[in-house]
């Protein structure tokens, strides 16, 4: 039988972040197609904003 305490709590948490991240992530991609037409001129600061995201979440699957 296994051990009830093998199951660290922070596993769970883990998963519940990495799902939290994906979820942002979908959402942002969303807001990004939606608003594409009109971020043209903002494209640097958007490509900032989307490489920032993309370190946020790395370091989510580094942990």
């Amino acid at each position: 039988m296994p051990n009830r305490s093998d199951h660290h709590p922070s596993l769970v948490f883990f998963q519940i972040e990495r799902e939290r991240a994906i979820e942002t992530r979908s959402e942002t991609i969303r807001l990004h197609h939606h608003h594409h037409q009109y971020h043209l001129c903002h494209r640097p600061l958007l490509l900032i904003h989307l490489v920032f995201l993309k370190q946020l979440l790395r370091g989510c699957d580094d942990r």
